[in-house]
């Protein structure tokens, strides 16, 4: 006998800050035979690319649902749309789940300056969750590092430029890196723990972010330096090897300057 996925039928509300004010609504997933129908309700006065994710420790930990169809790219306003997770192919076979709509501007206002809530994985890409390392990047460079294990191929080479330019700008559509100002914005904060992930938390109430303790990757080899510190870039250069980054470890929450041809995550801003 077949065994069968278990998914609930949910009714998740999803109302989140953005840039935009795009909001998700009635959002309902349901189990066929073979694959799960997720539908929802769409409020963005601009087309946005959404992503379908799924939570199997009641929103602990979030994924990205790698085999989707349907309603995904280029969204606008719109009742009852509908996007199709192939679940068996990727081999998510049985437990209970429950789902959420990712919108591509959602971030937190901060003294006037929207952050995103997740570091940069992979270029123009966010990371699952708010603890999650995402990748490392050398200043003003597009090439993605693991934030863990050993690597080949590092450019020891300084890398040039008077500020991390648009055109190697590593952060989704909408959002560019901080500014060194704007890391200053964030110099209260306070040391904690999410999901087992130590790192520093920012900003009041509803308004805040989590910047996880990556370490980072030094400049000789990329050799992983596993600190346990919060390490930052910011898109502005302090000299023709240094660029600025924001530092947090414990109570020491400070601006720094950095060897540019360091790895370090990126946390970024909306435009």
């Amino acid at each position: 006998m077949r065994r069968k996925i278990i998914f609930p039928v949910l009714l998740l509300y999803c109302c989140l800050v953005s840039a935009e004010a795009q909001t998700v609504n009635r959002l309902k997933a349901t189990f066929t035979e073979c694959h799960v129908e997720v539908k929802y309700d769409l409020d963005s006065s601009i087309p946005i690319d959404v992503v379908l994710q799924y939570s199997g420790d009641d929103g602990k930990t979030w994924h990205s649902c790698t085999t989707v169809s349907g309603d995904l790219t280029g969204q606008s306003s719109g009742n009852n749309k509908l996007i199709i997770w192939d679940n068996q192919t990727d081999n998510i076979r049985w437990g209970k789940f429950s789902f959420r709509i990712r919108l591509p501007n959602d971030c937190v206002m901060i003294n006037g300056v929207c952050w995103a809530t997740r570091n940069v994985g992979e270029p123009g890409t966010f990371a699952d969750n708010p603890e999650d390392a995402g990748m490392f990047y050398q200043w003003n460079r597009t090439k993605a590092w693991p934030a863990t294990g050993d690597i080949t191929g590092w450019d020891s080479s300084v890398p040039a430029g008077t500020t991390w330019e648009t055109a190697n700008n590593v952060c989704p559509s909408g959002y560019r890196l901080p500014t060194s100002d704007e890391l200053l914005s964030l110099i209260s904060g306070q040391w904690t723990t999410l999901n087992g992930v130590n790192g520093c938390l920012f900003g009041s109430g509803d308004n805040t972010i989590f910047l996880p303790a990556t370490g980072y990757r030094i400049s000789s080899y990329g050799l992983f330096n596993d600190t346990g510190a919060c390490c930052y870039w910011s898109s502005t250069s302090n000299t023709g090897l240094s660029a600025y980054y924001l530092y947090c470890l414990y109570n020491n929450i400070y601006r720094n300057s950095q060897n540019r041809n360091f790895g370090l995550p990126v946390r970024c801003v909306a435009e």
